[in-house]
């Protein structure tokens, strides 16, 4: 067995289940952030509607929001507990989405007919105060929330690093990939670093996180799409470093499907350029990408036993 190919078989073996790394501990964070920011706006709604029970002696459909609220947080907890992502984001956007707005509709029945003018002073003070700490928790929350997607976004491209080391060790050249990493840094995690600690409101906060995005999921900013160009690259790169020898071997068929399927990948990102792929097109490129690797590992098996 020649010890070249056996140790590049071996780099293609984790290749299977080709995704971005990093993106599941992302999502991770962005879950437990979700969850912190849906307590603080929870939070000042049950103490706003606990000051509006006192001033107006209310005890009726308001204070029943304040048990719906605390019921959905549980929910949400429990899904947060669970690791799934699509079930909390299903419940916020529906359930307690309509919770919210119901509780905001029961607080303006209140106020009708009970002697709210007499009151308004006291209700505003109190609710002034209960906005400004609801204003600097739902801070804090982005804040870490983006803290925390610029150290997920720095660990990927340490193991990146890692990986181009193997790589070199086996023989690949792999400068194309060191200058991928470099980009990648220059583009999107110093300017989102930088940014992100010069914020100083929510509103800069939400703009800097859709600004830069390493993979694929800003809707209007840069969509570096890393793991596939980088995976893309790769493939290549170890396909060039066995072409002349498998060609010798009568397998140039075998070259050019991978090939193909590389180049089918490359035209998806190129046409996507630095935009967010649809679900459709970004698991197309994944498919070509996947399927390059696929055969990419069969051309090494076939040419270390040829």
């Amino acid at each position: 067995m020649d010890m070249k190919y056996a140790m590049l078989f071996m780099l293609l073996v984790p290749l299977v289940s080709a995704v971005p790394q990093g993106i599941g501990a992302l999502k991770g964070a962005g879950l437990e952030a979700a969850m912190t920011n849906a307590e603080c706006k929870t939070d000042f709604m049950v103490a706003v509607i606990d000051g509006m029970v006192a001033v107006l002696n209310d005890t009726g459909n308001l204070s029943s929001q304040v048990d719906i609220l605390n019921s959905d947080i549980d929910t949400m907890q429990g899904y947060v507990d669970a690791n799934d992502t699509d079930a909390f984001r299903a419940y916020v956007h529906g359930t307690y989405a309509q919770h919210m707005r119901d509780a905001k509709t029961a607080i303006k029945d209140a106020r009708k007919g009970q002697g709210f003018g007499k009151m308004k002073q006291q209700l505003k003070e109190q609710y002034d105060e209960l906005k400004s700490t609801y204003d600097s928790c739902h801070f804090g929350t982005l804040k870490h929330a983006a803290e925390t997607k610029v150290d997920g976004y720095k660990d990927a491209l340490g193991r990146k690093r890692q990986k181009i080391q193997n790589l070199s060790a086996k023989g690949i050249n792999t400068t194309e990939l060191d200058e991928l990493v470099d980009e990648a840094e220059n583009e999107v995690v110093d300017p989102l670093e930088n940014e992100v600690g010069d914020a100083d409101n929510v509103q800069e906060l939400k703009g800097i996180m859709d600004k830069y995005c390493l993979y694929n999921g800003c809707k209007n900013g840069t969509d570096f799409h890393f793991a596939a160009k980088f995976e893309i690259k790769k493939l290549g790169l170890i396909l060039d470093n066995i072409k002349a020898d498998a060609e010798s071997k009568n397998l140039s068929s075998d070259v050019e499907t991978v090939q193909g399927y590389l180049d089918s990948a490359q035209s998806k990102l190129d046409a996507a350029d630095e935009s967010k792929m649809d679900d459709a097109a970004h698991e197309a490129m994944w498919s070509d990408i996947k399927a390059a690797e696929s055969a990419l590992k069969l051309l090494v098996s076939k040419t270390r036993s040829g």
